[in-house]
């Protein structure tokens, strides 16, 4: 039979051996950088983000950048530019709200062009048929070198009095006007009547064989 202090010593032994596990583990936690509380506050914290980004409402994108761009109305804006589209038998899948939308964000808050231009720039680059994609807008391109457009009523004066001076054409291409914005089942309203006419007479003038 062993000595009592034999079995004492053995079992200070084993302790001192777990102690000494207990010890190597925790020193490697600490040395692999192992934070339980960071852990958890990150984690919190990205929980809180995404609470945070679910509580945009749908379309707040699109309305601060309408604001940003001087666009009264989004949704007839967005309208507009389709139709420029489809003037010139280009596909307008590209064209959506949000992507309108994108489009003009990076061309202000990412290279720092002028949002009072924004809108007009992005007509002319819809109007292209070489365009693809709205992005385009955002590059340094003649666009950006025209005067920026009056009010909007100045600009309804002001296309009025161009479809007045173009006679007996002026019908004709009210007509046209209407059968196309029918066509992509939008509101047939005076302003949009007017600027797709306008739009038509535009286009004509520039390509008379086009007419």
């Amino acid at each position: 039979m062993p000595p009592e202090g034999g079995g004492r010593k053995n079992a200070a032994t084993r302790t001192n051996r777990v102690g000494g596990s207990r010890t190597d583990a925790a020193r490697v936690a600490a040395d692999s950088g192992h934070d339980p509380q960071h852990l958890t506050q990150s984690t919190t914290s990205s929980r809180g983000q995404a609470r945070s980004a679910s509580r945009r409402r749908p379309g707040q994108t699109e309305e601060e950048i309408a604001a940003a761009c001087g666009i009264d109305c989004w949704p007839e804006f967005v309208n507009e530019v389709q139709q420029l589209r489809r003037n010139v038998v280009a596909p307008v899948t590209r064209w959506a709200g949000p992507c309108l939308a994108s489009a003009l964000q990076l061309a202000v808050r990412g290279r720092g062009w002028p949002g009072e231009q924004a809108a007009q720039a992005l007509r002319h680059v819809a109007a292209d048929p070489k365009t693809i994609s709205p992005m385009r807008v955002a590059e340094a391109g003649p666009w950006w070198d025209e005067q920026p457009r009056g009010e909007p009523d100045e600009d309804l004066r002001a296309m009025e009095e161009a479809l007045l001076e173009a006679g007996g054409a002026r019908i004709q291409l009210q007509i046209q006007a209407r059968n196309n914005l029918r066509a992509a089942r939008l509101p047939i309203t005076r302003s949009a009547v007017t600027r797709t006419a306008f739009d038509l007479l535009t286009q004509a003038t520039d390509d008379p064989g086009a007419a």
